[in-house]
């Protein structure tokens, strides 16, 4: 029985590629679709991943840092509505989701007629109101298992016999939804199924957290005016805060690991009398990244000192990009960003050699006010100076 396809009932196929793979529940021994509804449900499948990609994309869960213009895109709000989460066809989409994690732990009530309207509804057969965007989480809902994590519940009320599932991304962007009803008390399950992943782990060491619990403190409440809260999903004042929040917080926290990564690193080698050079160069990427950012800052800074108002233009062009991407920057910017490293690994070093590098301070340098100073100190003072020199 649960390995048919809970649409059609002919012979099912394992879970590889029915969902994006940083949502993929654990385990793959339960068949749910058929090749012919894996293929039906691809469009959903494709559209739910490019929108996760934009949120990762500017999580930073993917190389992809974020320039000051993309920073003011965030804060007009013109970045939440580019992941459109909240369309029809994004909501469909979640709706998809949680259909297929019903059925990877509620096999036989999802095989049974309890599903058919949703069904109907993710096939793009029919309209409904099945998801929407939920902005008040209960008050004694479980913290995530993870920083950041994504969360998928779904079960049944042991009381109205709904059946009920919710999505979380990021710990940040929420979801709720009704799928069906379960007629006879008999039928509905006793506890509900709670997935946590960790959006942050490598695909390859997948990070899951699944556990069974009490319903009643996972039933959403759907919204009176459900037309409304829809419209308001995307362009409302609060889910254009939440991305940006997202990404300060986000970027704050990849900081830190950076840093503390950076600190045990530097610590490690001095004990074993080796280079500290290996420790700059296996996090090059990161501390690229971060400089990048840091380099923005502090032209942004740089640029109000009076002496330099008359040479904006020229001090800007030093991160000149035309895109949103390391890939995108003009070949003078990608030497300014290297050279903001550099000013940024220089302080580190000092500090580690004079016994004054501790996490907090690292992070400083890495990603805050420390390492803004020494980008302006380090680089933007002397490749002005050079430059003034010249004309």
């Amino acid at each position: 029985m649960n390995h048919i396809c809970i649409i059609c009932g002919r012979a099912g196929v394992s879970l590889k590629d029915i969902l994006p793979a940083t949502l993929a529940p654990p385990g793959n021994g339960t068949a749910i679709y058929c090749d012919e509804h894996v293929a039906a449900y691809s469009s959903l499948i494709d559209h739910f991943s490019s929108q996760l990609d934009v949120l990762n994309a500017l999580a930073g869960v993917r190389p992809f840092p974020i320039t000051r213009h993309a920073r003011e895109q965030v804060v007009r709000g013109a970045l939440a509505l580019s992941t459109r989460m909240g369309s029809a066809e994004g909501l469909r989409a979640i709706a998809y989701v949680l259909q297929t994690y019903f059925a990877r732990y509620f096999g036989e009530i999802a095989r049974s007629a309890a599903l058919d309207e949703l069904k109907h509804y993710t096939l793009g057969e029919t309209r409904g109101v099945f998801v929407w965007w939920d902005t008040e989480l209960p008050a004694d809902y479980p913290h995530n298992a993870f920083s950041f994590g994504h969360r998928i519940a779904v079960g049944v009320d042991p009381d109205s016999g709904q059946i009920f599932g919710r999505l979380s991304l990021f710990s940040t962007f929420h979801f709720a939804a009704t799928l069906g009803i379960v007629s006879s008390v008999e039928d509905r399950p006793k506890g509900a199924v709670m997935v946590d992943i960790d959006p942050l782990t490598d695909l390859s060491m997948h990070s899951v957290f699944q556990s069974t619990i009490n319903p009643i403190g996972l039933i959403p409440q759907k919204p009176v005016d459900h037309s409304e809260t829809h419209a308001q999903s995307v362009v409302s004042e609060r889910s254009v805060m939440s991305l940006a929040r997202l990404i300060a917080n986000m970027y704050d926290f990849r900081a830190r690991r950076t840093a503390s990564r950076l600190v045990e690193g530097l610590s490690e080698a001095r004990a074993n009398s080796a280079s500290l050079d290996g420790c700059f160069s296996g996090l090059h990427g990161e501390l690229t990244q971060h400089a990048f950012h840091l380099l923005q800052h502090a032209i942004d800074l740089f640029v109000t000192a009076p002496e330099i108002a008359p040479i904006e233009d020229v001090v800007r062009a030093l991160v000149l990009t035309e895109g949103e991407t390391m890939e995108q920057l003009s070949p003078h910017a990608k030497v300014s960003v290297h050279l903001a490293r550099d000013a940024i690994v220089t302080k580190l070093a000092e500090d580690f050699i004079d016994d004054r590098l501790t996490s907090e301070r690292a992070f400083s340098l890495i990603a805050g006010d420390a390492g803004v100073a020494a980008i302006i100190e380090l680089m933007l003072v002397p490749v002005v100076r050079r430059f003034t020199e010249l004309i």
